[in-house]
């Protein structure tokens, strides 16, 4: 065993905060792409790890545990949701009822070493001293008592879990499913009973039927049948109709349905909350989110106001003066349909006769692989986000046509305009609105036929 292993299982891995357990101690590590479980149990085997958890509602982030740290399956990560709750570069210092855990998050990212759970409040108040000196912080969070300089305040913990989605341990390997290596090993021992039985049993249903007198047999019946079977009548079907274009492989949501569906998700998300101004909402097809702006107002003041969202919403509180509630849009697989793409000229005449004079309308042609110098300026995060937020499905993942992204400025509301985006190969990439010059942006990609593309009857 290794000594940074031996170091992190030497870790508090329970931290218990009104009656509920949460798995503290993990080992954080940062994630460049959504990786499936195969890859995450691989990665927690390299580590020695029996457990891990998947954090992506703010950043890509992977946490993993051990069962000697007391790790069980299902269990909330608390560093999680108070990264996800307390967004921004901060570290600080929560009272558990069972001691002082540290969090430390940079850039919105659990650090490596910034989930410790402290027995003794001396041990946690210099072990915060330490990471203070060592690093300059933005913010920090620590009991009122400790009387530390520059300190935003204490932060108690039923301000960071109260009805937030938290992400949970998933096992690794089979002593982690079971809870345990002997538990693992009680639990091999009666599935191999089972299995005993059920031979045992199979067995005696072969052999003792031949040791029984065999009854009587009664005569059999001499039924004929024709020379010819015919089968019954089938019920009428109707004819099936094949499309008649078929073009490439591209599926699409219709557009004026991911506008519905983006609205009913907004609708659920913005609520009035005293001493916050809303200002603005937003929706990429796959989750909607609401910003509010604080007014006087912070978390004590807003939350009376938490279960009016709904329990799907997830809320996040910066600490400085930002509120935003988030919902994912529900499926948009039931509108999905097949595309035929239009040719680059005329995409180009039929976008600005549905929207040349609805407002400032921005058309620009793109060819996939070429960058700009605004797309190289990019962060890793937001290359991400329109990475996942992009709804093109395609079954040939070689074939990278080329499209025109639009930008549209108009103060009519997606109730009016849904039904102007539905445009071959139109795939809505965002939908804002701007409270205080209640101002519509809408940006989308129209994906164009290329040259190698043809249509067949």
């Amino acid at each position: 065993m290794s000594e940074a292993h031996q170091r992190q299982i030497e870790k508090n891995g329970i931290m218990r905060f009104r009656g509920q357990d949460y798995a503290v101690g993990l080992l954080w590590l940062a994630s460049d792409e959504e990786d499936d479980a195969k890859v995450l149990k691989n990665r927690a085997k390299s580590l020695g790890a029996d457990f891990y958890v998947v954090r992506d509602t703010v950043v890509q982030q992977n946490g993993f545990g051990f069962l000697e740290q007391g790790h069980r399956r299902g269990l909330p990560a608390g560093a999680s949701t108070a990264a996800d709750v307390l967004v921004g570069e901060w570290h600080g210092v929560f009272k558990a009822d069972n001691g002082w855990w540290y969090v430390a998050v940079h850039s919105d990212a659990v650090a490596p070493d910034g989930d410790i759970l402290f027995d003794d409040e001396e041990a946690a108040y210099q072990y915060f001293i330490s990471a203070a000196d060592n690093y300059r912080w933005p913010r920090c969070f620590v009991p009122d008592s400790w009387d530390v300089k520059d300190s935003s305040g204490e932060i108690s913990l039923d301000k960071v879990f109260d009805d937030i989605p938290d992400a949970s341990l998933q096992p690794a390997n089979l002593d982690a499913l079971f809870g345990g290596k002997r538990n693992k090993d009680v639990a091999l021992i009666l599935v191999g009973l089972v299995f005993g039985v059920l031979f045992l049993t199979s067995v005696a249903s072969q052999i003792l039927p031949s040791l029984l007198p065999q009854p009587r047999q009664a005569p059999q019946m001499q039924v004929s049948t024709a020379d010819v079977l015919k089968p019954p009548p089938r019920a009428e079907q109707a004819n099936s109709v094949n499309p008649v274009i078929q073009f490439g492989t591209f599926t699409l949501p219709v557009p004026s349905f991911v506008v519905i569906e983006c609205l009913q998700a907004m609708e659920m998300i913005v609520h009035p909350l005293p001493m916050w101004n809303l200002d603005s909402t937003r929706c990429d097809g796959r989750l909607a989110t609401a910003l509010w702006r604080s007014q006087g107002g912070d978390l004590d003041s807003i939350r009376p106001y938490i279960s009016k969202f709904g329990r799907n919403v997830t809320h996040t509180y910066d600490g400085s003066g930002t509120f935003t509630a988030t919902k994912f849009v529900d499926s948009l697989s039931n509108y999905m349909q097949q595309i035929v793409p239009l040719p680059r000229d005329q995409a180009i005449l039929l976008v600005n006769d549905r929207f040349g004079d609805v407002g400032t309308l921005t058309v620009q042609y793109k060819v996939p692989g070429e960058t700009s110098s605004r797309q190289r300026r990019l962060s890793r995060v937001e290359r991400r986000q329109r990475e996942v937020s992009s709804i093109l499905q395609t079954d040939d993942n070689d074939e990278n046509p080329p499209f025109l992204q639009i930008e549209l400025q108009t103060r009519t509301p997606a109730t009016k305009i849904g039904e102007y985006f539905n445009i071959p190969g139109l795939s809505l990439q965002m939908i804002e609105y701007d409270i205080g010059n209640q101002m519509w942006t809408y940006t989308a990609n129209v994906i164009l036929r290329t040259a190698n593309q043809t249509t067949a009857n």
